[in-house]
Order: C-alpha cells, then sequence, then structure tokens
C-alpha cells in the first residue's frame, strides 16, 4: 500500500506519495493564484484548488503507475485558517479569505469592545486578531450580505478538499482552534463567542482530529482523480503544524523553523501552555501541542516581488537552455550584497 498527501498551500497544491515506511516517491507542485484586489485583501480560488488536486492526482497515478487500489489512504494539510463559504448544496459562494487578509481592523475593534479579551484568551488559548474567522464573517455580513444570506457552512481549505473527496463536511480540530471559534480544552464550538462575531451554529459541523478517519472517496471524486472509489480519507492537519511533524517535532524540546507561503517558528509541548504574543495548535499526536509564532507573509512575498520586478529576467531566463530560476538569480544578486544591506531594513 502508498499513501498519498495533499497540501492546500498558499503558493501552490503540492503531492506527495510515499511507502508505508514514509520513504517518499513522488512528488508534484502545482502553481495557484492569490488575488489582492484591494489593499491588504489575500483571497484565493476554492476551484483552483480542487481542478489542482484533481489534476495533479491523476499525474501522480499516471507517472507513478502505482494502481489505484494500492493506494492505501489519503490525508490532506493546508493553510489556517482560511475562510470558505459553501451554500446548502456545497457551492462555493465567494473566493476564500485567506489568513494573511488584512481587511478587517473595523471589525476587531468591534470586537475587542464586545468581548472580554482575557476571557477570549483563556478560552481559545489565542488573541483577537486579523486571522481569526470571526472578523471576517462580520466583514462579509456587512459588505456582502447576500454572500452572508446564502451560507450554509464555513470551513477551510482543506476541510474543503475532504468534502470533495468524501461529500462529508467536517472541520480539523486545528482549524477550529485558529478560527478562533474553539474551546481549547473542551473542542467544542464556543456558542456566546460565534454568536458576538454572527456566526450561525449550524454553519459549524463535527470536529475531528488529524488521524480520524472521516470518509471515503466517492464516486464522483473517483471519477475526477482517478482514485478507488471506497479509499479512506483523513482528518487532515494544518500546513504548519504537518511539516513540523514530518520534520521531527515529535517530543517536548524539538524546535521547527518553517519558511513557506508564511513563516513559522514552532515549539512542541507535552503540556498545554498559551501565551498572548504566540498562536497555539494541537500536535499531530493526541494529548500534545505545538506553540508557535507566524509571519503572515514569507514565501508568498518573494514570489510577488518576482511577479512584479522580474519580468524581464523571467524572459531572458526561459530562454536559456536549462530554462533558469528567478530565485536562483535573486539569490546570486543578493549574494553580491554585503552584511547590512547598506543599512536598508
Amino acid at each position: 500500500m502508498y499513501f498519498v498527501g495533499l497540501d492546500v498551500g498558499t503558493t501552490s497544491l503540492k503531492t506527495v506519495v510515499c511507502d508505508p515506511d514514509g520513504t517518499i516517491v513522488y512528488t508534484l507542485s502545482k502553481e495557484q493564484k492569490l488575488h489582492s484586489d484591494h489593499p491588504g485583501w489575500a483571497e484565493e480560488d476554492p476551484h483552483q484548488w480542487w481542478e489542482n488536486v484533481a489534476f495533479s492526482l491523476r499525474k501522480c497515478l499516471r507517472d507513478t503507475k502505482i494502481p489505484p487500489e494500492e493506494i492505501g489512504a489519503v490525508g490532506v494539510a493546508g493553510m489556517v485558517p482560511a475562510l470558505v463559504l459553501l451554500d446548502e448544496e456545497g457551492n462555493v459562494l465567494r473566493r476564500s479569505i485567506q489568513q494573511n487578509d488584512a481587511r478587517t481592523t473595523k471589525e476587531i475593534r468591534f470586537l475587542k469592545e464586545r468581548l472580554n479579551e482575557d476571557t477570549f484568551f483563556q478560552t481559545t488559548g489565542g488573541s483577537i486578531n486579523q486571522q481569526l474567522i470571526g472578523p471576517k464573517v462580520l466583514w462579509l455580513k456587512e459588505h456582502e450580505p447576500n454572500v452572508y444570506r446564502r451560507t450554509a457552512t464555513i470551513c477551510g481549505s482543506y476541510d474543503y478538499i475532504n468534502y470533495r473527496l468524501t461529500g462529508r463536511r467536517v472541520i480539523e480540530h486545528n482549524w477550529a482552534l485558529e478560527s478562533g471559534l474553539l474551546n481549547i480544552a473542551t473542542k467544542a464550538w464556543e456558542w456566546e463567542i460565534a454568536e458576538a462575531c454572527c456566526v450561525k451554529p449550524e454553519w459549524l459541523s463535527e470536529v475531528v482530529s488529524s488521524a480520524d478517519v472521516i470518509g471515503e472517496i466517492s464516486q464522483q471524486a473517483a471519477q475526477a482523480t482517478g482514485l478507488r472509489e471506497g479509499t479512506p480519507v483523513v482528518g487532515g492537519v494544518a500546513d504548519h503544524v504537518a511539516s513540523a511533524f514530518a520534520a521531527g517535532l515529535k517530543e517536548e524540546g524539538d524546535l521547527n523553523v518553517k519558511l513557506g507561503g508564511a513563516g513559522d517558528i514552532l515549539y512542541s509541548l507535552d503540556r498545554l501552555v498559551t501565551d498572548r504574543r504566540l498562536f497555539i495548535d494541537y500536535h499531530v499526536r493526541d494529548g500534545k501541542y505545538m506553540i508557535n509564532g507566524c509571519t503572515a507573509s514569507s514565501g508568498s512575498l518573494i514570489r510577488w516581488f518576482r511577479d512584479e520586478f522580474c519580468q524581464h529576467e523571467a524572459s531572458a531566463l526561459a530562454r536559456t537552455t536549462d530554462g533558469g530560476s528567478v530565485f536562483a538569480y535573486l539569490d546570486a544578486m543578493a549574494e553580491r550584497i554585503p552584511p547590512g544591506a547598506g543599512g536598508v531594513v
């Protein structure tokens, strides 16, 4: 049996296939577009995520020649807490609002006035900040009332892919936690906070753990992806938690630095410890936690710089025999800059 992992990242959809020992036998990356129609906005198209998943899985099976019946299970990771809104039939109502979206300054001020910040921190393990789902829902209610009115389910990036794979609407516990709507100790939804954020109770699905088998590949998903109908799908996990665990963050005291679309530093804990300056997540292993700091723009900022300022270099490199890499070109440029960068910060 082989296992398939998918990562719905800010900059790309990544696919890996590994054997039962964890040895990776195949990888594939397909770029995804980040939309910023206004300053501070960050959105993506869930339809593109699914198209990339279907394409990548078909290509994976074709390239590896692994029979679909030899895929033992599928797990999906993704950025958190992106906001995806579905209607009653499961249709996407608008582009996702990403975790690094910064449009909700007014809504954050409103929640800080309406909710006791000490109680909020003790309940959720986090602060009231721009990454939360609540401020985004408040923004939608005011600015896109038709979308708000038609919403039947809210979920995250990998929860949406899980829904497309299995037909089940569930929410993995790290998206739930980072949404700011979950009690960190009981893993139950906090209805008082949800009400303050105008989040309707019926929008929130069952909370599952990372390793829970949440369903099986549906007939429709099998036709789209080439996977075998009935293949188990697990709850999945937040991308930064998954990558830290894969890198070896398993015992208390292990620390990992990750630079992707966003940048994270994560520290493994055997007990719950919270800090107002940091984020807290559930570990892949039950009963453990990962406390972490995050900068919302890391690799995505470098890609933006490439796309905005390096079109000439990209065109020139594309004409070379090996195609070249704009990122390698930027690395070479950076190497010529002396330490301190002439005082530029």
